[in-house]
């Protein structure tokens, strides 16, 4: 649940400053999903780390 909600708060994150620095939303959608990786992998880092 952790890892969708990290990608899921990376993606808009992205999205809104694409959208602020006034790219067209097709513009914008794939920096929102370099967030989704990103938040992706933030994820997965802090599971692996939380396993130590």
């Amino acid at each position: 649940m952790r890892r969708i909600l990290y990608i899921a708060i990376f993606s808009l994150i992205f999205l809104l400053i694409g959208l602020f620095l006034q790219f067209y939303l097709i513009e914008a959608l794939p920096i929102a999903l370099l967030g989704g990786c990103l938040g992706w992998a933030v994820a997965e880092f802090r599971r692996e780390t939380n396993k130590a």
